[in-house]
This record gives structure tokens, sequence and C-alpha cells, in this order.
């Protein structure tokens, strides 16, 4: 038996047979599907396939994507938007400005009651204008005091008014420096009147006191004559005795009159002294005195300068030339609390930023520089497009998230009073850091119009921080669950 040989037909195109197609109905169900060749439009379906596995496979490879840190924020003029707020509670009085007006800087926005300031202050200013007068009148006592006796006390030097004292003060306490030294001098007068009295006494006992000398050495000289005389039996005892008689009386007189002189003499020591006490007393009560009216006038300075803030701070002026947002006063007499937001001023000219808050995950790969898209939720940039920046500046500390969101909400709350609100029991506490972005547009095309951005626009900014293999980004997620598979706590 001889060696089949298989077609070429067959070794070629082994899924093409030689059965018709009308031939293959009448073979057995297997033979038919053996028979049978493929269909070519299915396994150029397979191929087209494996081609586009095979594409998608290298795409990922050598393909890149861009990582974005995705933050939201909002717009704000790059001056920040001023907020005013009063310092005190008062009373509105005076409304000078609307929603969307233009103001510039020392501009007057509005005005408190100020009676209860200005009274005040009108206190507190004649409260100083009074110890200056004193001040003044007290250097002058004390002036006049120390040049006495050179100068008299009396009349009253003129003294250097300041020129806020007012004529009323200046007039009293001319009347009051009068009174004093007027009564300072009828106190040295009167000791010095009682000095020349005492000085007369002390004249009139000196030439006492030199007569007694005179008549006691005379008397002593009789009395020597007089017991010469006894002893030549001339004279008689009681003429001797009458001599010394007298001569003892001289001699009492001459001791009582040295006596009177030194009490004299001590009188006017006491005189004198207390003469110079009463100057001194009247220079230290006044040095006293002026150095406690020159204290209180150092506090009543601050005082009035303290009132006269207070009365300034009843019209609140705009800080910066700008435009009037957020009013919050719609009338007259309406009552405003200290530290309410009452308006808030956009500053004219400034470039348009910003800020946005980047999690705490992403902000190791923010840096200053960076390329930003931001999507303006107000125009959708599907639409709309969106807009491009860099950033400018990215914060050292981070804050609790909802202290951001607060703070976003409400610019001019106090951030430490907010750090310090707790979070809500249970939930995890998230940091987040503050990045600023300065915009490149100020406007966006919307419908063939220019519409220009305003600050507190909310926005989505995605910061381009890296880019990775596309392979590596789908590989990720396996490469996570297997290492921190087969572990156990």
């Amino acid at each position: 038996m001889g060696k089949e040989v298989t077609p070429a037909r067959q070794v070629l195109f082994p899924f093409k047979s030689d059965v018709r197609g009308a031939d293959r109905e009448f073979l057995p169900s297997a033979l038919e599907i053996l028979e049978t060749p493929a269909s070519p439009v299915k396994v150029a379906l397979m191929l087209t396939i494996c081609a586009f596995v095979a594409a998608a496979l290298a795409w990922s490879v050598f393909g890149r994507l861009d990582v974005h840190a995705v933050a939201l924020g909002k717009i704000v003029p790059s001056g920040q938007t001023k907020f005013i707020q009063p310092f005190d509670p008062g009373t509105v009085v005076s409304l000078s400005v609307t929603n969307g007006m233009r103001v510039e800087a020392g501009q007057e926005l509005m005005a408190f009651d100020a009676a209860e300031a200005e009274a005040e202050a009108r206190r507190q200013s004649e409260a100083a204008s009074a110890l200056r007068a004193e001040v003044a009148r007290r250097k002058v006592a004390i002036d006049q005091a120390k040049a006495w006796p050179v100068k008299p006390l009396f009349p009253v030097a003129d003294v250097e008014w300041q020129d806020d004292v007012p004529p009323a003060f200046r007039s009293r306490e001319h009347r009051v420096l009068a009174a004093d030294l007027s009564q300072l001098a009828e106190t040295i007068g009167t000791l010095e009147k009682q000095i020349a009295q005492k000085h007369a006494t002390r004249e009139r006992l000196n030439m006492s006191i030199a007569y007694q000398t005179e008549l006691i050495k005379t008397l002593q000289d009789r009395v020597a004559v007089r017991e010469a005389s006894l002893k030549l039996e001339v004279g008689t005892k009681i003429n001797l005795f009458d001599a010394l008689e007298s001569l003892d009386k001289s001699r009492s007189s001459l001791a009582s009159d040295k006596g009177q002189l030194l009490e004299t003499e001590a009188a006017i020591v006491e005189l004198r002294g207390e003469k110079d006490k009463d100057l001194a007393t009247f220079i230290a009560d006044n040095s006293t005195k002026l150095a406690d009216a020159e204290k209180k006038l150092d506090d009543a300075v601050q005082q009035y300068a303290k009132a006269n803030t207070k009365l300034i701070r009843t019209k609140l002026l705009a800080p910066t030339s700008g435009t009037v947002q957020a009013l919050a006063v719609t009338t007259l007499g309406q009552v405003v609390t200290t530290g309410q937001q009452l308006l808030s001023i956009v500053p004219d000219g400034g470039r348009l930023q910003a800020e946005v808050y980047v999690a705490n995950t992403d902000i190791g790969f923010i840096k200053v520089g960076q390329d930003v898209v931001v999507k303006v939720d107000t125009f959708p940039f599907t639409r709309f497009g969106s807009l491009h920046g860099k950033v400018i500046n990215v914060a050292n500390d981070a804050i609790d998230e909802q202290t951001a969101r607060r703070q976003q909400a409400n610019p001019t709350s106090t951030v430490n009073a907010m750090a310090n609100t707790p979070s809500a029991p249970g939930q995890p506490q998230n940091f987040v850091f503050l990045v600023t972005v300065a915009l490149e547009e100020s406007a966006m095309k919307i419908d063939n119009v220019i519409i220009p951005l305003t600050p507190g626009m909310t926005l989505t900014a995605e910061v381009k921080t890296d880019d990775r293999r596309i392979i590596s980004y789908l590989l990720s997620p396996l490469t996570k669950v297997a290492s921190e598979a087969f572990r156990e706590r």
C-alpha cells in the first residue's frame, strides 16, 4: 500500500476543508464541527483585541500621568479684603456708604452716637487743664517762697500759664496763690514783729545790765569807804548796812536782767526757727502737692488721650481706597457691638489671589512656583474652562480643618479662639495648610462677555506636584494590598 501524500493546500491552510459547505451538512455532527473552518472575522477580532492589549500595556509602561493635589478655597484680593469693625459698642447715627460704592482712603463710612464720648473727653480735658493750672500755681508759690527775703512774698508774681488753660482756671488758681502767699506773708510778718520786739527787749536789757554793772562798781566803792570809816570809828554800822543792802539789790537786779536777756535771746532763736519752719513747711507742702498734681496730671493726660481716642473711634474711616461690600448696617439707630463685622472693602488695583487649604497628606509635595489649574465653582469648567496660576506662598504651620473652614467663612474671627474649639467626639482631627496662589487671569469669558472675578468666589485648585507611570498607578492598589497582607496585630 503506497504512502498518502497530503495536498499542499491542506498543509498551508489546514482550516480549509475539501468538503464543500453543502456536503458538510450530511456529515456526522462531530465531523461537521471538525470540517467546518473557523470564521476569519472572529480570528481578526481576536487578533485586534490582542493588539489593543499589547498597545495598552505599552502605553501603561511608557505613558505618564500628572499627579495633582486638589484643594478647596476662594478668591481674595492681593491686598486682602479689609473688614471694618467697631472698637466700641454704639448706635449708628450716620451712614455714608452703600454696597458697591467706591470710597477713598480716609473717607467717613459711618458715625456712632458720640454724646457720651464727647462728655468724657471734655471732662478729662477740663481735669487736665485744672491740674496744669495747679501745677503752674504751686511752682510759682515754691519759687516765690524760696526767693524770700530777697524778693517779697507779696504781691504775687506773674504765672506762665499754658495755652490750653482756660481763663476761669487761671483766675481761680491766681486767687488761691494770692491767698496762700498772703497767709504765709502774714504769718512771717507776725513772727518778724515778735522778733523785733524781742530785739528791743534785748537792747533794753543790755542797757540795764550795763547800768547795773556800773552801779554795782559804785556801790562796792561805797561799801569799801563805809567799812574804812567804821574801822576809823567815823561811820556807823547802819550806814554800812545800808550800803550793803543797796549793793545786794543791784546785784539781784543785774542777775535778773541777765536771765531775762538769755530768755530773750532764746525767744529770738525760737521765733527765727519758727519762721524758717513755717517757710519750709509751706515749700514742702507745696512740693508734695506739686508732685501729686503732676502725677495726677500724667494720669489725666492718659485718660484724656483714651477718651479722645474713643471719641475719634465714633467715626469709621476707610483704611484704603476700594469698593464697599457686605454692608451689615441698614438703618440709622441700629445698635452695633464690639468686633461686629459691619462691612468690607475690596482694595483697588490689586491682583487676585486664591487662598486654598491643602491636606496634610499633600503639603509635602507643594512648592513655590508650581503650576496650578483653578476651577471656579461659579463657572463650570466643562463649559467655560479654567484659570491658571502659580503657588507663591506655602504656610509653615497647620491649622485644624474645622478652624480653616470657619476662618474662610469669617476671616475676622480669632484664630486662637477657633483653635480652642474641640473636634466632635469620635472624629479624628484633620490638619490643613494655607497655600496662596497668584492667578494669571482676573476675568473669564462667559458667552462672549468678559466677566471679572470677584473676591469671595469659591474654587477648586489642582496643583501639579509630580507625574508617574500609568502602570505604576494601576498597580498601586495591588502593591498596597500585597504590602499589607499576611499581617496580624
